[in-house]
């Protein structure tokens, strides 16, 4: 079974859907949108999947042991978490309001440790597990006016790799994936001139898709021998 955090919307969304049209169970985990956590429900469910819906704000580790408790009480098991929840409030490094650093660095990285300490010593006990966390280019590069997201993703990048290197010997894979520009949801949020920048830096011209990202991770999720790594989903070098 999967837990997939952010999945009412965009990405997370479109993961969970595929991963339920694969066969797994998963938990749609949501903040506030449950109306829309319910809708993905219903979708997993009309193709055949299961699936149930669970809040909880990733910032407070009490409601993340609720989460994880929930599920264990339900599927009694963990096989596969994907980390992609978090929050954009762009500004330039001069001007950014603290409250916008730290609810996108407590979204994203300490939402993310919540997650992985919790579910990890789920996966410790079981000797079995796959990790995944949606990391982003800007995490490795930088980008100007996203001093909260780059650091908060090059965070999670490195948090990916501890675990990797920690959890090796009980048979947990642990893989980050840089989704690449995605031109829905939070990429419409760019400006003209910045879109135009990253078509320019993209080798094939393009963005991803939601949908062809969920696909690549449902085939990562397969895998066996594959941790620790970092695998970018779009056309420009890094």
């Amino acid at each position: 079974m999967a837990v997939v955090s952010g999945a009412s919307r965009g990405l997370g969304r479109a993961i969970a859907v595929q991963l339920g049209s694969a066969g797994y169970r998963v938990v749609i985990h949501y903040h506030t949108a449950r109306a829309a956590a319910a809708r993905v429900r219903r979708t997993i469910e009309r193709a055949g999947g299961t699936a149930f819906i669970a809040p909880a704000d990733l910032r407070d580790r009490r409601a993340v042991d609720r989460l994880v408790s929930q599920t264990l009480q339900t599927w009694d098991r963990i096989d596969l978490l994907v980390h992609g929840a978090g929050v954009v409030h762009d500004g330039l490094l001069i001007r950014m309001a603290p409250g916008d650093w730290h609810e996108v660095i407590a979204t994203h990285l300490t939402g993310g440790f919540h997650l992985l300490q919790r579910i990890g010593r789920v996966m410790v006990e079981q000797r079995n597990g796959h990790i995944m966390t949606i990391g982003s280019i800007a995490g490795l590069m930088g980008r100007a006016g996203q001093a909260n997201y780059a650091a908060a993703k090059a965070g999670l990048i490195a948090l990916t790799t501890v675990a990797a290197r920690e959890w090796g010997p009980y048979n947990i894979r642990v893989n980050c994936v840089l989704p690449g520009y995605l031109p829905a949801g939070m990429g419409r949020r760019l400006r003209p001139p910045q879109r135009r920048r990253l078509m320019q830096e993209a080798l094939l011209k393009r963005g991803s898709t939601v949908e062809e990202v969920a696909g690549w991770i449902v085939a990562l999720s397969t895998t066996q021998h594959v941790s620790g790594q970092l695998f970018n989903l779009d056309s420009r070098l890094i």
